[in-house]
């Protein structure tokens, strides 16, 4: 393999990892740290990442979840329960299969999680002004680039989410 290739390549792996870390910490800082809801302070790291996966995904089975975040179903079995008895969760039965039962967001928490992406989405924002619009748009561009070919390397079901 060329060595330009793999330079490139371990740059990507340790940016991509920062980025994904940096956003991973200002998303379960501002779901701890949460507005109005007094409990949002005594969540762990992962039922943090619980709320953050099943607000984004908008609807998901326990196992589903569990895969997404690559831990065993009893162990997202488990968070959930505790994220539904503090009310940061629902389950209810699938519209699509009633047998299936699948974890959304409360109603009460809509809202909250709403502004918590708007405070995100502004640190992200002050990020890209950072590098300057030249470069956002050459990020955003080869990032477009990576979504296409991801998108054809996996089903749906592996899919990453990446929007």
């Amino acid at each position: 393999m060329d060595e330009e290739m793999l330079q490139i390549a371990d740059t990507i792996m340790t940016a991509g990892r920062m980025l994904h870390d940096h956003i991973n910490r200002l998303k379960v800082n501002e779901v701890k740290s949460g507005g109005k809801i007094a409990d949002f302070h005594e969540l762990s790291i992962p039922q943090a990442n619980v709320i953050l996966a099943v607000n984004r995904l908008e609807q998901i089975s326990v196992s589903g979840l569990a895969n997404h975040l690559g831990v065993s179903p009893p162990s997202a079995s488990t968070m959930v329960d505790k994220l539904v008895e503090k009310g940061f969760l629902l389950r209810k039965q699938s519209s699509e299969d009633r047998r299936k039962v699948v974890i959304s967001i409360a109603p009460d928490m809509k809202k909250e999680m709403a502004t918590i992406e708007k405070i995100i989405y502004g640190r992200i924002l002050s990020l890209v002004e950072k590098v300057g619009i030249d470069s956002g748009r050459k990020w955003r561009d080869a990032l477009l680039k990576v979504k296409e070919v991801l998108d054809e390397q996996y089903t749906v079901d592996q899919r990453p989410d990446i929007r």
